[in-house]
């Protein structure tokens, strides 16, 4: 008698199962039964695919990204002064304005915008807007500030006069500080220029 049996194997996953198919014709009469270990069958269909990298779990310690850093370029500004958070203004300069070439440096040392048509007179009047003056009075700088008087806010600060007269941010930033200090004892802010250069409050 003859035996068509074949081996059939269904895999799902790493499941199997085995069976005995009779094909036509043939005489399904019981057969010597032989068994096949079930190591055997898996070790016969089962292969084992290895991804590289693994797409499911990547090393966590590989380059998986390119990275830069970009450091936008700022510029130098002296000692004793720090940046703020940034913030857009726009300054707009009239065609009348005297020292006009000083205006957008005034806002940065803290000047509002509001001030800037009387510093203007200011800084004209004092110093013809001409940084690095010094006066037979012992007045420095864009606003000619009295050192006799201010010196204690920039020498605070580790500035020194030739510093405050030459660099034109810190001159306009300690002028800004005389206004202050002007309001904070009542008077008007341009106090300390007003009578001696010109009318100001």
């Amino acid at each position: 008698m003859k035996l068509g049996a074949q081996l059939a194997t269904l895999t799902v996953g790493t499941l199997a199962a085995v069976g005995i198919v009779y094909l036509p014709g043939d005489d399904p009469a019981p057969a010597p039964e032989q068994f096949v270990t079930t190591a055997a069958i898996l070790d016969a269909v089962t292969t084992t695919t290895v991804w590289t990298p693994d797409p499911i779990a990547p090393a966590l310690d590989a380059d998986q990204h390119d990275t830069e850093t970009i450091t936008a370029a700022v510029p130098a500004i002296p000692d004793g002064l720090g940046y703020q958070a940034p913030t857009t203004t726009t300054t707009l300069v009239p065609e009348s304005a005297l020292c006009g070439m000083w205006w957008v440096t005034a806002t940065v040392a803290g000047w509002d915008v509001d001030d800037l048509p009387t510093l203007d007179r200011v800084l004209y009047n004092e110093s013809r807007c001409i940084s690095g003056l010094e006066s037979s009075t012992g007045d420095v700088g864009l606003a000619q500030l009295n050192v006799a008087t201010w010196a204690h806010l920039w020498e605070a600060d580790g500035h020194t006069t030739d510093d405050v007269a030459t660099n034109p941010v810190l001159n306009l930033y300690y002028a800004r500080r005389v206004a202050d200090e002007a309001a904070a004892i009542g008077w008007c802010e341009f106090e300390p220029w007003h009578g001696f250069s010109g009318v100001y409050c």
